[in-house]
């Protein structure tokens, strides 16, 4: 039976990448995406960048590719034509990176985050002017227990709800300890005033006690 999948890629860019080049129809991004396209098994494919924290142009790029099944990702890693797929792309990326030009990780996200972005135009509590994705990734200790965590964190999943915003989380496949929640808040000012609130700080206890580190926490901006 096949199993709807998230891969997930983080390109680490070069510092001469700007945003123009990445929505260029000419340019080796765009180029990637349409290949990326033509695959079989390929569902939707949302993506977009880091907001920056000093001047326009973003240091990470995100694809969110919605495959029908893993095995569809892995047959079109075994193309030949692959390497020359991935060749293209790295033109745009940091190969000096401690992290690496490109990370894949596999998440079965439900809902898909292609469902919750664009978000409605306004649901009851909330009217979405300027959207942004906040992406929180977290590294469970050794003796944690995901399931457990997942229990645990529904108070947290429910106010996010109750401030009608849509959101998504999964374990990643590759290693059960990896958690990514994806949220769609409204602008970055909703999101700030949230985390500031009593109520969040009380009911992501659980996941802080369960992290073997500070989560990762970035802002994204969908461009396409």
């Amino acid at each position: 039976m096949s199993t709807y999948v998230t891969e997930v890629v983080t390109f680490n860019l070069r510092e001469s990448v700007t945003r123009a080049q990445l929505t260029d129809p000419s340019g080796a991004h765009i180029a990637g995406l349409e290949i990326l396209k033509q695959q079989e098994g390929f569902q939707k494919v949302l993506w977009g960048v880091t907001i920056p924290s000093v001047g326009p142009d973003p240091h990470k790029l995100f694809w969110f590719v919605e495959w029908d099944d893993i095995a569809s990702h892995q047959k079109f890693q075994a193309q030949p034509y692959y390497q020359s797929f991935v060749n293209g792309i790295l033109v745009i990326t940091d190969t000096t990176n401690p992290a690496g030009p490109i990370t894949v990780t596999h998440y079965p996200l439900s809902p898909p985050l292609s469902t919750i972005y664009p978000p409605s135009t306004t649901t009851i509590t909330t009217t979405f002017t300027s959207p942004k994705v906040e992406y929180l990734s977290a590294m469970l200790k050794d003796d944690a227990d995901p399931a457990k965590l997942a229990q645990d964190l529904s108070p947290l999943t429910e106010a996010v709800a109750a401030a009608g915003v849509p959101s998504t989380f999964a374990f990643a496949v590759e290693n059960p300890r990896v958690m990514l929640v994806l949220n769609v808040w409204r602008d970055l000012d909703q999101n700030i005033a949230f985390a500031a609130s009593e109520s969040f700080k009380k009911a992501a206890g659980p996941l802080g006690g369960a992290s073997a580190g500070p989560p990762v926490v970035m802002h994204l901006e969908i461009l396409g």
